[in-house]
């Protein structure tokens, strides 16, 4: 897909993409059904490499998609996700 057809915030993604991001170990490849993608963030893992948990990853128009973590959580307002009940992000929490 040409960079100008990419939907806004690089979603939806392929597990394909992230497999190409920079900074994940060597073999790793992100099952297709744990892609989930959010306005600009998105997370996946393989389910063959054990580890904490799933990558979370962080698109941008100049760079394209990164890693931003690995966990098995993520706090959305550490991340700086505003809180919103009508559309609440599928990969995180807001604490409490």
């Amino acid at each position: 897909m040409a960079t100008s057809e990419r939907p806004e915030g690089g979603c939806p993604v392929t597990a394909a993409t992230l497999d190409r991001v920079p900074g994940l170990p060597g073999g790793y490849r992100i099952a297709a059904d744990t892609v989930d993608c959010w306005k600009g963030w998105a997370t996946g893992w393989d389910r063959n490499q054990q580890g904490d948990g799933m990558y979370l990853f962080r698109y941008s128009t100049s760079q394209g998609w990164r890693v931003h973590g690995q966990g098995s959580a993520f706090d959305c307002a550490t991340l700086g996700i505003p809180k919103d009940p009508d559309d609440p992000p599928p990969f995180c929490s807001f604490g409490g």
